[in-house]
């Protein structure tokens, strides 16, 4: 197992940082083809604060179901759930175990969302990170 050394700190597999950086390059694709078509459908070619090109997450599924393309609800439903799991893959706190990995999930107060702090653990192989950087690519 490779490792990308972290001087004073646990040390990353490659297997792990590959996974999470496949996850990441499929979603900006699957984000930026979603973007493409919502723009295309719309007809909506200029600069104009209305423009979701560059958008993602919550507002980009909200997009696409409004673009009155075939099958929307279903891709921004699936779209929905894998940027839930991005999330978790892009944000976490991931601890290494000879079989699974670990990732904690931390949560804040935001205007937007207000909870109070908390956490979340979970566990993911790296089967089931590149299954979800698949499923972007499948949706794109």
């Amino acid at each position: 197992m490779s490792t990308h050394e972290r001087p004073g700190r646990p040390a990353f597999s490659g297997e792990l940082a590959t996974a999470v950086g496949h996850v990441v390059l499929e979603a900006s694709q699957c984000e930026d083809a979603l973007g493409e078509m919502v723009l295309l459908a719309s007809g909506n070619l200029g600069d104009t604060p209305d423009n979701v090109w560059w958008t993602s997450g919550e507002r980009l599924a909200s997009a696409v179901e409004a673009s009155g393309v075939e099958n929307t609800s279903s891709m921004a439903d699936e779209y929905r759930r894998l940027t839930e799991a991005r999330n978790i893959i892009v944000h976490g706190l991931w601890l290494e175990s000879p079989t699974a990995f670990v990732v904690m999930t931390r949560g804040k107060s935001i205007r937007r969302d207000p909870n109070p702090p908390h956490y979340g653990f979970g566990t993911w192989t790296l089967e089931s990170i590149n299954d979800v950087a698949d499923r972007f690519n499948a949706l794109e």
